[in-house]
């Protein structure tokens, strides 16, 4: 685009009674000051004998006789600077004609796995996400233009201690008389994934300034797992494994809302749950490459110039890793 406006500039000028001049047009730092911006008119007004604005007056009226549709505005700014603001119609041609030059097929007969967004379950869908959903898919846009297969995944964090302190919010709420469980069936999507926000952030302060709620907070925690790998769910299991079925689902749905808005449709959704499991046994079964750390099950990356990493920690769970 840039190259186009100098070569319009090129024979522009011609018509004012200036030629022979090396036109340069250079994109914009600022975007209050346009797309691209050019100081011709400096040279124009030596040449005009009239001053820097007066020739980017007279430069831009004959623009404006042969841009069309190409831009949204022409701008002139002190002491003589012209400013190029492009319309979204050159926008969405400049696009179009650089994913062109893309959809050479270089992906043609490949399957490409695509893993982007990744929001965990019982936290909020925050900007951070949108930021890995826009560029995720638009990756996945330009393969797929390209001739490729995409296959878009998503992987999510819907156990570990964010999960139990999102809980132990609830439950507190709940038995503070606060909510009932019901109440929370009858709220929108959005005032599902509110209501979680705001137990997980009770949840985390209570964990980091109540030493008996982190002690309830890291049983929970404990519970949480012992529900996903059993078939049956022990008495006192009952409310943490509701309330974990229930505020799993609420984000799922939720996060599913966003993505529909979005125009992204995930092909899987892989979850730590179940990755976890299979880690577990993994490093159960790998004793050669994992050893014991008080009381925990590390990776001994100094033998190897990497860093020490917890696998299994010392309550005999996975990390997230």
């Amino acid at each position: 685009m840039r190259h186009e406006l100098e070569q319009l500039l090129t024979e522009v000028l011609p018509e004012l009674g200036l030629d022979g001049f090396h036109v340069v047009v250079t994109a914009t730092a600022d975007p209050t000051h346009g797309d691209y911006a050019t100081n011709i008119a400096f040279q124009a007004a030596k040449i005009l004998k009239i001053s820097p604005m007066e020739a980017a007056d007279k430069i831009c009226s004959a623009l404006k006789l042969k841009t069309g549709e190409s831009f949204k505005k022409i701008e002139i700014a002190k002491p003589g600077f012209i400013n190029f603001f492009l319309s979204q119609k050159a926008l969405l041609k400049s696009l179009d004609r650089d994913t062109q030059e893309v959809a050479s097929e270089h992906f043609k007969g490949k399957k490409i796995m695509i893993e982007f967004t990744d929001p965990n379950p019982f936290k909020e869908f925050h900007i951070g996400h949108l930021y890995s959903n826009i560029v995720g898919e638009s990756i996945s846009r330009l393969i797929e233009r390209a001739g490729g297969e995409v296959r878009r995944v998503c992987y999510q964090g819907d156990v570990g201690l964010h999960v139990a302190k999102a809980i132990w919010g609830l439950s507190q709420q709940i038995a503070n008389g606060i909510w009932k469980i019901a109440e929370f069936d009858q709220k929108s999507l959005k005032g599902k994934a509110k209501a979680l926000g705001e137990a997980y952030a009770l949840g985390a302060a209570a964990y980091e300034e109540d030493p008996h709620a982190k002690e309830e907070i890291i049983e929970i925690n404990k519970k949480v797992y012992a529900s996903i790998s059993s078939a049956q769910v022990s008495e006192d299991n009952k409310m943490v494994s509701e309330l974990y079925l229930k505020g799993r689902q609420w984000s799922l749905d939720y996060f599913e809302s966003i993505y529909e808005r979005l125009g992204t449709e995930f092909l899987h959704l892989y979850f730590e749950s179940y990755a976890g499991v299979i880690g577990l046994e993994l490093v159960k079964k790998n004793k050669d490459v994992f050893k014991e750390s008080q009381g925990a099950v590390v990776f001994p990356g100094e033998d190897y110039g990497l860093h020490t990493r917890v696998f299994i920690n010392s309550l005999g769970l996975p990390t997230y890793d």
